[in-house]
């Protein structure tokens, strides 16, 4: 079985990116997109819709046994 690779094309070069490393990157991408929302919220809307926000990322994280 081949091994699953991605080729991004940056400045006219290949960089070839295992499938796995990509999911992961974006996963932590998606993470960090809910951390500043929750952020956002608790400055905006005071610190308990921050704690819903964050109970929310936590939840996601959950399946891949990560801590936040």
């Amino acid at each position: 079985m081949e091994k699953l690779s991605l080729y991004l094309s940056v400045t006219g070069s290949r960089i070839r990116l295992p499938l796995l490393l990509l999911l992961l990157l974006h996963l932590l991408l998606l993470v960090l997109f809910f951390f500043l929302l929750c952020m956002w919220l608790g400055v905006y809307f005071g610190d308990e819709a921050s704690e819903t926000g964050m109970r929310f990322v936590c939840l996601l994280a959950r399946p891949f046994k990560v801590q936040v």
